[in-house]
């Protein structure tokens, strides 16, 4: 059984703790942390800055997936993955992260190619105890697979 002994201290806005609270709770109790939650106020300057691209299917992503230029690699994230998220050489320069919803995981399509030898980077797994959760928030599992990732590609230049 994994353990780590940690404590988790978080800066949350008092107006709206109760969006992140629960998630910090869950990545806390799948790890078997203890989580401080400290209340400050905090502001989204950062929206403006951020690109968002909707897609109405798995399909419609994958046909803009594959209009993009550069090597591009698709890695997907479950529970249910083949491999360890922190396997050394995991990523790739160009590689695109996906993560399914916290109750249906990642489309049937998804899984194809992340498997594929020709798209596929892989399926990927973040461990968690699974005593009391069946998985771990969406924001939470995209912040471990995301800088686990800019380590890997960015410790290899």
């Amino acid at each position: 059984m994994l353990s780590i002994n940690c404590n988790l201290i978080a800066f949350l806005d008092p107006l709206d703790p109760a969006v992140r609270a629960p998630h910090l709770s869950f990545c806390c109790l799948s790890n078997h942390w203890s989580v401080l939650l400290l209340w400050i106020r905090a502001g989204l300057d950062y929206w403006p800055y951020v690109f968002v691209q909707c897609h109405d299917s798995w399909d419609d992503f994958f046909e803009f997936w594959q209009q993009q230029d550069g090597p591009k690699r698709l890695v997907g994230f479950s529970k249910m993955g083949a491999r360890e998220h922190t396997e050394p050489g995991a990523y790739q320069k160009g590689d695109w992260l996906l993560f399914g919803s916290e109750i249906d995981g990642l489309p049937p399509g998804a899984w194809e190619q992340c498997r594929s030898t020709k798209n596929g980077g892989g399926l990927r797994r973040i461990p968690i105890i699974e005593t009391h959760v069946r998985s771990l928030n969406l924001s939470v599992a995209a912040g471990i697979g995301a800088y686990e990732a800019l380590r890997q590609v960015h410790s290899s230049n």
